[in-house]
């Protein structure tokens, strides 16, 4: 017992010079960095309670999420879905009229059959400024119920403009799941058939001018015999790429997309046979890998579909952005002459600040920036994030906006180890491979060659070569290569593009390998299984880009 109390007692001691010597201060240094290693520590190694990942070309099994909260189906209706009573739809484009030919664009708003007020709101500013652009705005609402079923009866009866999915209920959960899909069907159901599809949220305001003339017209062609215009585009979906990091999933963003005819067609195909019912937007990559389909996606730059974030303009009055804004991040206010999708506008002085911007024309050009006030007046959040850019780490960009004199793009195959069938490898056949800097173009493929892989004499690769858009050079240089130089037989293929200055973000749109072993001879597919995609640029210091999932078979390629 005594040596015990001297240890005790020694102990004590010690400690007791120590806190001496060494100042309290440090002690709360330590205490907090000791607090914080162990927090980043659980942050790293808790497993977190995810799906598991799905196969290339498989769809996840998902739920559907509606507010954040995941639910089980669709929910009974809470009313009798009784037909919505008839009465016609009114355009300026008399369908009956021989003279007057059919427009191919249909602006179609999602909304809730209470909200009347969002809708007078919308037809009265971007509907109407823009009327002399050849489409159709309609608003489309499920299922009334007796409350606002002569409301909405009513209003189609003056307006005209009205599109009743009255097989499906109005609630949150039906709304957020097949509502779009729904509305396609009814579309093909009723053969009301444009060349072109756009849905929205009320939320959004659309520069119908700037949409037409950059994305429509150029896909559009006029038949000279009998005057109607038709898509020169097929299966191709044009809006904002989003990746849902939970669910390893890309698809279009909400907010706003366009589809062309065949693929209003096709989903409403797909959806009859799977009955899809997850989150609306991603129902639409479930289907597209459920029916092993591929579709075009035209991506919008950050600058042309954005959340419209009022802390970032001037604070004099308008909507324009301040001088130090960053245009393509995913939230800003409104800079340069690109805008196309402003979202987030639900409040009604916000609405009306950004269609001040606007005429029949498109995007107004903004008035000098007259300096009310030191650019340290920002609020702290805008500081913070101007930090995080300046630094290159933000997670608000959708691009790497640089001037590529020079990318390089590599990605390596270890057909070994995807054999996994203990065959030993002869040689490679060939390699396929097709991608695309898809930035508001269209992805064309135009040619291929055979190319001899250095190295290994049994090697070739057959390269299909893409434009890319921007009129930039394009080289395919296949190698062989080991960490000590050496060749291998693991392809590394390296694609080099020279003078485009635009070529983000990346579309991977096919890679196959064939291959002989001992047993005989294999094709693999590849597609998220390619490894990191890495952009160099010489001339302004480059970025990374990582791999993602697919959106209807494609991997997409889309910034870190």
């Amino acid at each position: 017992m005594a040596s015990v109390a001297s240890c005790s007692s020694m102990a004590m001691a010690i400690w007791t010079s120590l806190s001496r010597c060494i100042q309290r201060r440090f002690f709360r240094v330590f205490a907090i960095c000791f607090i914080l290693f162990l927090g980043v520590t659980f942050h790293l190694t808790h497993d977190t309670q995810r799906p598991p990942h799905h196969e290339p070309f498989k769809a996840p099994i998902t739920k559907p999420i509606v507010h954040g909260n995941p639910v089980d189906g669709l929910p009974e209706p809470l009313y009798n879905l009784q037909p919505f009573p008839y009465s016609p739809q009114q355009t300026d484009t008399n369908r009956t009229d021989d003279n007057v030919l059919p427009r191919p664009w249909l602006a179609a708003v999602i909304s809730t059959a209470s909200d009347v007020e969002r809708r007078m709101l919308i037809r009265s500013t971007w509907m109407k400024v823009f009327s002399n652009i050849p489409f159709d705005g309609r608003f489309v609402v499920s299922n009334p119920g007796p409350q606002w079923m002569e409301v909405v009866a009513n209003e189609n009866r003056t307006f005209g403009d009205m599109i009743v999915l009255d097989t499906i209920a109005e609630d949150d959960i039906t709304a957020n799941t097949i509502k779009t899909l729904e509305f396609y069907k009814w579309l093909v159901d009723n053969n009301v058939q444009y060349e072109f599809v756009s849905k929205m949220d009320t939320d959004l305001w659309l520069n119908a001018r700037g949409f037409w003339d950059r994305f429509l017209s150029p896909r559009l062609s006029t038949d000279s015999a009998t005057g109607l215009v038709k898509s020169t585009a097929q299966k191709t979906v044009i809006g904002e790429l989003y990746y849902s990091k939970y669910w390893d999933l890309v698809f279009p963003h909400g907010a706003m997309y366009t589809v062309t005819w065949d693929m209003v067609e096709l989903l409403a195909d797909l959806q009859n046979k799977h009955h899809v019912v997850t989150g609306e937007d991603m129902a639409i990559a479930t289907l597209m890998l459920k029916g092993h389909e591929k579709a075009n996606f035209v991506n919008f730059r950050g600058s042309e579909k954005f959340d419209y974030d009022d802390k970032d303009a001037r604070h004099d009055g308008t909507a324009w952005a301040r001088e130090k804004t960053h245009p393509d991040a995913i939230q800003h206010a409104l800079v340069g002459d690109e805008a196309i999708a402003v979202h987030q506008l639900k409040d009604e002085s916000l609405w009306f600040k950004v269609a001040d911007c606007f005429d029949e024309q498109g995007i107004k050009d903004a008035p000098p920036a007259y300096h009310s006030g030191p650019e340290t007046q920002r609020p702290m959040s805008m500081k913070w994030d101007d930090f995080w850019f300046w630094m290159g780490v933000s997670d608000r960009a959708t691009e790497c906006v640089v001037g590529i004199s020079l990318a390089y793009v590599g990605f390596k195959i270890d057909i070994k180890q995807r054999r996994g069938d203990g065959g030993g490898l002869k040689e490679v056949l060939k390699m396929e491979i097709r991608v695309a800097a898809n930035h508001g173009h269209e992805s064309a493929v135009s040619g291929g060659e055979v190319v001899e892989l250095p190295g290994v004499t049994t090697v070739g690769a057959e390269l299909v070569s893409v434009e890319l858009g921007c009129g930039g050079f394009k080289e395919l240089v296949p190698k062989v290569v080991k960490d000590d130089g050496s060749t291998d037989e693991d392809p590394l293929l390296e694609l080099a593009v020279v003078g485009c200055e635009r070529m983000l973000p990346l579309l991977l749109l096919e890679l196959r390998v064939t291959l002989r072993d001992d047993v005989g001879v294999d094709e693999i597919p590849v597609t998220e299984e390619v490894g990191k995609l890495v952009v160099f640029d010489t001339a302004a210091g480059g970025c990374t880009l990582k791999t993602k999932p697919t959106f209807g078979g494609i991997a997409v390629l889309v910034g870190a």
